[in-house]
């Protein structure tokens, strides 16, 4: 799927959720999710962004990019502090906009996952 419309679509149509229940469970207005999705818009704000993938079971980065990281690590088997390590790794790299995204998504999931 090119479009993020397009995979909002498919992903809200594999959940069996209509545009208006996905819409109120991550707390915008319905006409959001439509024109998101019939194109109008080109996409999502970046807490919502993390609420759609959350609601609807999918990646952050499948949701936004079409891509999924299929790096040839195992899943599991990392300690805590290794895994933190390697975040932080990859954080520094980033552009300073980019890690400013990155912090508003992650306040964004914090935010969520008190819901």
């Amino acid at each position: 799927m090119r479009t993020f419309g397009q995979r909002l679509t498919a992903a809200r149509r594999r959940a069996d959720l209509s545009q208006a229940e996905l819409a109120r469970r991550i707390g915008v207005n319905p006409s959001s999710i439509n024109r998101i999705e019939s194109g109008e818009s080109k996409g999502a704000k970046p807490e919502h962004l993390a609420a759609l993938a959350r609601v609807l079971d999918v990646s952050m980065e499948w949701l936004a990019t079409g891509q999924e990281n299929r790096a040839a690590e195992p899943r599991y088997g990392y300690t805590l502090v290794g895994i933190q390590e390697r975040l932080i790794a990859q954080i520094k790299q980033m552009s300073i906009s980019d890690q400013a995204l990155l912090l508003r998504i992650a306040h964004a999931l914090e935010h969520t996952s008190r819901l």
